[in-house]
């Protein structure tokens, strides 16, 4: 059994080496086990400093966003015959030793997508608003699609080869969201495993300000819909604009 493991990343000379040479090449069940870096464009050296730990760098001559990030390297993960794919960030906020806890659950056939579920109320470096904006959206988030996962943005996640080969995205901004929609819509066994965090040693490149990540947020959710779920979004669209906007307030 093949396992990539898939790392996005913008210029992050300063965590790569750190996250790399924590990673595990040998894991229960798995014959070959693959690194990748999916460099956005970075104008630092990421690059050379993951060239001697991984096996394949993935280059975009100019940054195109966290989306296409992730699914260059999940297309190629599938071109190169991948059964499992994991992705993990290249910033060191998961931690690279946890990747058989939420290994496990795919490989024993319970699941075809394993996310990580963050332990947000621990999180100090989370202001509270942003704690309850956080756990709000992925409630409402919950009722709206009618899936049940825990913590809706995490990017510490494992996608089997059945469910990696049906995932498209049409959103730039962030793959999570439309990723959980349609994985959804499509009825893929999705598990839930507690992870643990560690602390950024930078400003979020993603989330700009609350206000951005959630417009943003909204904007990926209700096109999403649009596409996989339009009789939910029908009846509840009005609710959800009503609910996020009064966030806002």
């Amino acid at each position: 059994m093949k396992l990539v493991i898939q790392i996005p990343a913008y210029n992050e000379e300063k965590d790569i080496v750190s996250v790399l040479t924590k990673i595990s090449k040998t894991y229960p069940k798995i014959d070959d086990v693959k690194i990748v870096l999916i460099d956005d464009g970075s104008t630092d050296n990421t690059r050379n400093y993951a060239a001697p730990y991984v096996d394949k760098i993935i280059q975009h001559d100019k940054r195109l966003g966290l989306a296409k990030t992730f699914y260059s390297g999940v297309s190629w993960a599938l071109e190169d015959g991948a059964d499992i794919i994991i992705n993990l960030d290249g910033d060191g906020q998961y931690n690279p030793e946890e990747i058989p806890l939420v290994l496990d659950p795919v490989l024993s056939g319970s699941a075809d997508i394993v996310i990580g579920n963050r332990p947000i109320n621990d999180m100090p470096w989370f202001s509270l608003k942003k704690k309850g904006l956080q756990i709000f959206g992925t409630f409402i988030l919950n009722r709206i699609v009618g899936s049940t996962i825990n913590d809706y943005p995490c990017g510490f996640r494992v996608i089997s080869k059945k469910a990696a080969s049906k995932l498209v995205f049409y959103t730039s901004y962030t793959y999570t969201i439309e990723m959980n929609i349609l994985s959804t819509y499509l009825k893929f066994n999705i598990d839930n495993v507690d992870i643990t965090v560690n602390a950024p040693t930078r400003p979020s490149r993603l989330v700009k300000s609350n206000t951005q990540y959630i417009l943003k947020a909204m904007e990926s959710a209700l096109l999403s819909m649009m596409r996989y779920r339009k009789r939910r979004l029908f009846f509840q669209v009005i609710i959800l604009i009503g609910l996020i906007l009064g966030c806002l307030n």
